[in-house]
């Protein structure tokens, strides 16, 4: 029963290349039980393998967002660059970085970019906020894992936005905002994140250090020692981070670090 019930939830939830009835030929006979609960647990654990070396973290201040991408391409256990761009201008004051196969992620990246572009055509030139934008990213990634035809976007994304009143009459709150998502549609608007293998090192380091007040060169420091900390504690780390920092001013890239 147990087993059945692993199954089903994979089934509805994850796997939908196998319909109602073929599920019940599949239980029908013990071999083709296992080979089903086989075949779901590979799809579920080739899906959460999206490339764990690459690693990029973001922290959110009160007036200011820094991001960090890990530059490294690599194709199985052979490294093609470590200038790799894995961040996505999405407009003046947006950005979305994201990890995962090479494809997936910069086609996820255009399709974002693109549509949140259409967007602001369709508003007369008004840009979507924060929310509007980690919404619509948010129900992309989700439609996409139910969606039969085109599958997951294999990606672990950062929306890092600062947001600008565009005129007296907007009532849209300046500040800065930062999300988490992941390819299973997860959305959570966070102080700090990070994905990859260095996610554990980075967040207790940030749990420790971590304050909303602090200033620029405080804060670029701070990001500094959890790209050293990846460096020292990783076997496979990438040598080069490319980083850049979202504020009311737009989006800049810092040189000083890497």
């Amino acid at each position: 029963y147990t087993s059945s019930f692993k199954v089903s939830a994979y089934v509805n939830g994850i796997s939908n290349k196998l319909c109602v009835r073929n599920f019940i030929f599949y239980i029908s006979k013990p071999i083709n039980f296992i080979n089903c609960l086989l075949f779901t647990e590979h799809q579920h654990s080739h899906l959460y393998q999206l490339q764990p070396m690459d690693n990029i973290l973001a922290i959110k201040f009160n007036d200011y967002i820094l991001i960090a991408a890990c530059g490294m391409a690599a194709q199985y256990y052979i490294k093609l660059t470590d200038e790799e761009e894995k961040v996505v201008i999405l407009d003046s004051h947006k950005v979305l970085v994201s990890v995962g196969d090479d494809g997936p992620r910069k086609r996820f990246g255009e399709l974002i970019r693109a549509n949140l572009a259409l967007n602001k055509i369709r508003s007369h030139g008004q840009q979507a906020d924060a929310k509007t934008a980690a919404n619509f990213i948010r129900n992309t990634l989700a439609k996409a894992i139910r969606d039969r035809n085109t599958g997951p976007y294999e990606v672990q994304s950062l929306l890092a936005c600062y947001d600008v009143p565009v005129s007296e009459f907007d009532d849209t709150p300046p500040g800065a905002h930062l999300y988490f998502l992941d390819y299973l549609g997860t959305m959570q608007q966070v102080p700090y994140g990070a994905h990859g293998y260095g996610t554990a090192f980075v967040t207790a380091l940030l749990d420790c250090h971590y304050r909303p007040d602090l200033s620029p060169q405080e804060g670029i420091d701070l990001l500094q020692k959890c790209i050293d900390e990846i460096k020292r504690r990783l076997i496979a780390s990438c040598p080069n981070f490319i980083c850049r920092v979202v504020n009311k001013d737009g989006i800049e890239v810092l040189k000083n670090v890497h």
